[in-house]
């Protein structure tokens, strides 16, 4: 895969921190799952990814991560219920 097809991103949640690598073409409702699942968050409350430098979420979650135009490393952070998870 070329380098502009994907983008790795540092995700946060009270569980811990990780780096994920996801194809631009990923939905952020996909990110989030993924996410959810590799840190064991269930619930069915509200989550959002919101960038961490900027406090802003990325909506709507069926846009793909290439909308968001997101650089490799960026920092985002895995919100549930207005709280981080």
């Amino acid at each position: 895969m070329r380098r502009h097809e994907k983008v790795s991103l540092v995700i946060s949640t009270t569980r811990g921190t990780g780096s994920f690598d996801f194809k631009l073409t990923t939905t952020v409702e996909e990110v989030i799952q993924q996410v959810r699942k590799h840190y064991g968050l269930g619930g069915d409350g509200q989550f959002a990814l919101v960038r961490k430098d900027s406090g802003v979420r990325l909506e709507p979650v069926e846009d793909t991560l290439a909308k968001f135009e997101l650089k490799d490393g960026e920092e985002l952070v895995l919100t549930g219920g207005g709280v981080n998870v």
